[in-house]
């Protein structure tokens, strides 16, 4: 029996369609991915990762803050070996770490105005570790003494705690 060569083209053209259709039906009638287990294998993984950000609500205001006011809240030293006035928002830090000679006394003075509080750590070359907290609302101050008997590394982070920012003004003074 001889064929047609216009039924062989029509009986070619309805294999790929059905093929196309069965793998479509495939594709589309796939069990979803199980979330944690990454990607199934022979598919590439994402390469965008999109995160939201919670709004909080209602939207707090932005509070202005004077810094000359922050630094007119700690007294005038002529000692001071390193000061600050920066503001900080929720999680920044001022760090004054550093390495210290031994038989020294320190103080560190910290004053803070806006919505939200300011912890200090302090980690002295023997391990003792102090920590501190100054309430910001309406202007705080904080001053901390710490003497260095040996020489080595002293820890001195001033750490912000706020839902916006705040004013913070420090000084460092050697005794």
């Amino acid at each position: 029996m001889r064929r047609l060569p216009l039924g062989s083209a029509m009986l070619a053209i309805g294999f790929v369609a059905a093929l196309a259709l069965g793998g479509y039906w495939w594709v589309s009638n796939a069990p979803p991915a199980t979330p944690g287990l990454g990607p199934s294998p022979g598919l590439l993984p994402p390469t965008t990762v999109v995160t939201a950000t919670p709004a909080t609500f209602p939207p707090a205001e932005p509070v202005e803050i004077d810094l000359d006011h922050v630094e007119q809240l700690l007294p005038p030293r002529v000692e001071v070996i390193r000061g600050d006035v920066i503001l900080l928002a929720d999680g920044e830090t001022i760090d004054y770490s550093s390495t210290v000679p031994g038989d020294s006394q320190y103080l560190l003075e910290v004053a803070c105005l806006g919505p939200g509080i300011v912890r200090i750590t302090v980690v002295t070359p023997d391990r003792s570790q102090h920590g501190y907290q100054v309430e910001c609302d309406g202007g705080g101050f904080r001053s901390v003494e710490f003497a260095i008997t040996n020489h080595g590394y002293v820890s001195i982070v001033v750490l912000a705690i706020t839902d916006q920012a705040v004013g913070v003004a420090t000084q460092l003074v050697v005794r």
